[in-house]
């Protein structure tokens, strides 16, 4: 028998500190064997552009697939640009244990993910939050944060300034810290201990000229489409770069590429994974003054881990619809 869970299902059975511990156990699973993620190996859709990602990944009981559909062709129509749909599978007899709506997992674990990153590559006990973007993975980022470091203020820009202005209001009271909305990107980057880039940007938000020594950037805002970036090859090349996936990040990350062609950073670079610094095989940062940067582009163990506990979390509350796809 398999389990749907829709949308509305998912959200309210989705706990943040749950989900980073879970993202963290997993990404740590990969580094030392202990789970896997098959290579993933994106097509485009006949005739057209949309992007099709399959995510895989194994771990103890459960595997999983999520299929993500990145459509540039349903900006301004109403339909999201990105949806996804997850199943999850019995690891040991292949039976399909659930379906499961893809966009809360996605924002759950992507902010859990940029938590753990700053967890263990951000200096000190917290400080000014920076945010480029305003929509909905700010919300997440702000509230996973703060379960690891001290938020004392937040600065946020936007594109569009009513909407940081909305969040400043809301983020307020919902979250208890200040907020100011800047006029431009680069007061957000001057003023931040931590920062997150959270925008589908094909041009540079964030200039390495701006950054400051001992910052931490989660930049996490971009598609798996090497014409994207939100970085300059300046801030890249200044950083100690983390990733989530090696194979995923050089085939993927516009920024990567980007410092490559401009001769900043060479093209066999070894990248170290946020697995391995949580399994203490690498050294994530080094000294107090060093700028350190996750570049995230999403990987299979951080939905599979996240599917996981929502699936036992709706199985024991009696959520969700029982279906015999059998028939």
């Amino acid at each position: 028998m398999t389990l749907v869970l829709t949308h509305s299902a998912i959200q309210p059975l989705i706990d943040i500190v749950e989900v980073i511990a879970a993202v963290e156990a997993g990404m740590c699973a990969v580094a030392t064997g202990a789970a896997t993620q098959g290579e993933r190996h994106p097509i485009r859709s006949p005739g057209g552009d949309a992007l099709l990602v399959p995510m895989l990944a194994a771990k103890g009981e459960f595997a999983a697939i999520k299929l993500l559909a990145d459509v540039p062709a349903n900006a301004g129509t109403g339909r999201p640009v990105q949806q996804s749909t997850i199943t999850l599978l019995d690891s040991v007899t292949g039976s399909c244990l659930a379906l499961l709506h893809g966009a809360a997992i996605t924002q759950a674990r992507t902010a859990a993910a940029s938590a753990v990153a700053t967890n263990y590559l951000s200096p000190g006990q917290g400080g000014v939050l920076g945010l480029i973007g305003s929509g909905a993975l700010a919300t997440a980022h702000l509230e996973a944060i703060q379960q690891v470091r001290s938020v004392k203020h937040v600065c946020i820009w936007s594109r569009n300034p009513a909407s940081a202005q909305r969040f400043a209001e809301t983020a307020c009271d919902q979250f208890g810290v200040s907020v100011d909305a800047m006029s431009n990107a680069e007061e957000v980057v001057r003023n931040a201990d931590i920062l997150c880039t959270l925008t589908p940007s094909t041009e540079p938000v964030v200039r390495g000229a701006w950054l400051t020594p001992g910052m931490h950037v989660n930049a996490v805002g971009t598609p798996p489409r090497l014409g994207f970036r939100e970085l300059d090859e300046h801030a890249v090349a200044a950083s100690r770069i983390v990733v989530d996936d090696r194979r995923v990040a050089a085939a993927e990350s516009g920024e990567l590429l980007a410092a490559v062609t401009a001769g900043l950073l060479t093209g066999d670079q070894h990248l170290d994974e946020l697995g391995e610094v949580v399994a203490g095989t690498v050294v994530g940062r080094e000294d107090d003054s060093q700028i350190t940067l996750y570049k995230s582009l999403g990987v299979g163990i951080q939905d599979l881990v996240t599917a996981a506990l929502v699936y036992t979390k709706a199985l024991a509350n009696g959520v969700g619809t029982v279906v015999d796809l059998r028939r």
